[in-house]
């Protein structure tokens, strides 16, 4: 699961026009499908800053998950959450899931 390029232009567009993110919550940790120019061409076309290599330092920062991009939309409050069967589990952005011993 993630976020590529039609998916992040509809967060920040979203965000434009003031839905706010400060309290977010994905199903999975969401990683970021996108290159670094394009990420980077999204941020300067919705005026996030004038950066040139905006995108590549992001990607570097989340080391490929969407954590920093959440951070430009003001998230406070992060949560994804690992579907298996029968149970829900609970964790936050920045955990990994791991594997429960059956």
């Amino acid at each position: 699961m993630g976020i590529d390029y039609n998916i992040a232009r509809f967060l920040f567009y979203a965000a434009r026009k003031g839905c706010s993110f400060e309290r977010t919550a994905t199903i999975g940790r969401q990683c970021l499908y996108l290159t670094a120019d394009d990420l980077t061409h999204l941020l300067h076309s919705f005026g996030y800053g004038p950066e040139k290599q905006v995108g590549h330092r992001l990607l570097k920062e989340g080391d490929g998950y969407a954590e920093p991009l959440f951070d430009i939309l003001k998230t406070k409050t992060l949560r994804s959450s690992a579907c298996r069967p029968m149970k829900v589990r609970q964790t936050y952005a920045n955990s990994i899931v791991q594997s429960t011993p059956r």
